[in-house]
């Protein structure tokens, strides 16, 4: 899990976050069948949500690290990357799927693309009680051009 304690404000982004999932859960057990309008109010906290994901919680992410540049390790791929050959060096570059490579930077282990380097996850298992996924064991200059 990522280390949320470390960075406030990307804990206090988190916590918004799931607050606006939370209004989203809730409005989506409140439509029933055969009732277009009760689509409504979830779709609305469904944009909401999205919005802030996309906008102000990856916009954070991407301040707390565009100058510290930490290698990005891609999970599937198993390479290492510089963060410049991973995201663009002006926010306005960004796109729908690196904004939210960017969220699963800071999701539990396992999501997206790529990892930060391990200093900045801990131990602690995923929602109390799954093990976070292993992460790499090579060196952190392994596949990269330096």
């Amino acid at each position: 899990m990522f280390k949320f304690d470390e960075y406030p404000e990307i804990m206090k982004a988190n916590r918004e976050y799931k607050r606006l999932l939370r209004i989203c859960n809730k409005e989506e057990k409140r439509i029933r069948p055969d009732d277009e309008d009760s689509k409504t109010p979830a779709l609305k906290a469904l944009d909401d949500l999205g919005a802030y994901s996309e906008n102000i919680y990856a916009f954070i992410i991407y301040n707390t690290f565009k100058d510290k540049k930490p290698k990005l390790y891609h999970q599937f791929k198993d390479y290492f990357a510089k963060w410049e050959e991973v995201f663009p060096d002006k926010w306005e570059n960004f796109d729908e799927g690196l904004k939210n490579e960017l969220l699963n930077l800071v999701f539990e282990l396992g999501f997206g693309h790529y990892w930060l380097p391990d200093k900045y996850y801990d131990d602690k298992p995923i929602d109390g009680c799954l093990p976070a996924p292993p992460t790499h064991t090579k060196p952190w200059g392994f596949g990269c051009k330096d």
